[in-house]
């Protein structure tokens, strides 16, 4: 009975996978944030950028420093179905 719970969950886990939107953003491109992306920022006086040194993944990454008198800031990503 475990066996066959497991293989029904898995089987479900697949079909969600496979019918969930992806989001593959690298920023490697020049504009930032990248088209349809919203860079807003709240308070504080740092802002998010594009870094090329130092990326986690591909060859430019997004980041916000930190501000020693705090900040707040959101990268906003578009809409997704």
């Amino acid at each position: 009975m475990k066996k066959q719970l497991f293989f029904l969950m898995a089987i479900i886990f697949a079909i969600q996978g496979w019918t969930q939107p992806t989001l593959n953003e690298g920023f490697e491109g020049t504009t930032f944030p990248p088209n349809d992306w919203t860079s807003v920022n709240v308070s504080g006086s740092v802002n998010w950028a594009r870094y090329t040194s130092s990326t986690p993944r591909g060859t430019a990454s997004a980041s916000v420093n930190y501000g020693s008198s705090g900040h707040e800031n959101w990268l906003i990503t578009p809409n997704l179905n």
